[in-house]
């Protein structure tokens, strides 16, 4: 009986060693840093099973301890950038369109307003009518005697029958209209009495012109500036 039990116990020692020589080469360098317990009394009273079984616990153990930590990689991030735009001093910006201040202006320019009659008024033949209009100098050159009104296309409706006013004609002495001021004009007319039109509109188109009256067509058409009309409508039976 104590043979056998001898020969059992020599038999299970030989096996751990032989488990042992196997995976040495793997563990070794491990085991190195590991401090078991020897108990040699409990491991002679395992069975092969057992001692598979924490074998393997140890070797998965000593995986753990010796792996590797990867440092988690971190997200990139979108850095905020703003554009900014400056604008250089003393500049305008544009936007297509050029400002004023950018366009040359005329010497010799208007705005016309024609306050009475209105587009296409409708008179009776040979009614009497005001051809009133205020003109507003918008150029860079002030108005002085030298701006005339003159008739250039149309029907002659003027009961003076003159065609070239004076544009200070009305007030009792001469005036200088400077750039941004303003003057009214008026002339009486007379309806046409006879059909000379076939639907019965009429008008006529005059210019303001500055210089002296000359009989050099050129160089009066040059002069010439500011158009406007009256249109006026006279339904004959």
């Amino acid at each position: 009986m104590k043979k056998r039990i001898q020969l059992r116990t020599a038999l299970r020692f030989g096996l751990l060693l032989l488990l042992a020589v196997l995976i040495l080469p793997e563990t070794a360098s491990a085991m190195q840093t590991v401090q078991e317990t020897p108990v040699p009394e409990a491991a002679a009273t395992m069975s092969p099973i057992q001692l598979r079984d924490r074998f393997q616990r140890t070797r998965n153990g000593l995986r753990l301890r010796n792996a590797t930590v990867v440092p988690s990689i971190p997200m990139p991030t979108q850095t905020p950038y703003y554009i900014v735009v400056t604008a250089t001093p003393g500049t305008v910006p544009t936007y297509g369109v050029e400002p004023d201040v950018l366009v040359q202006k005329k010497a010799y320019d208007c705005a016309v307003n024609v306050n009475k009659p209105y587009f296409y008024q409708q008179f009776a033949p040979g009614d009497d009518f005001d051809f009133d209009v205020t003109f507003t100098n918008t150029g860079t050159q002030p108005w002085t005697t030298d701006i005339d009104v003159q008739q250039y296309t149309g029907w002659r409706m003027e009961i003076e029958h003159r065609y070239t006013y004076d544009i200070d004609k009305d007030y009792d002495s001469a005036r200088i209209v400077y750039p941004g001021q303003s003057i009214r004009w008026k002339i009486r007319m007379e309806a046409p009495k006879d059909q000379s039109s076939e639907n019965g509109k009429y008008f006529s188109t005059y210019y303001l012109v500055h210089g002296v009256f000359n009989n050099n067509v050129e160089e009066t058409y040059s002069r010439l500036f500011c158009p406007f009309s009256v249109y006026i409508y006279v339904p004959h039976k």
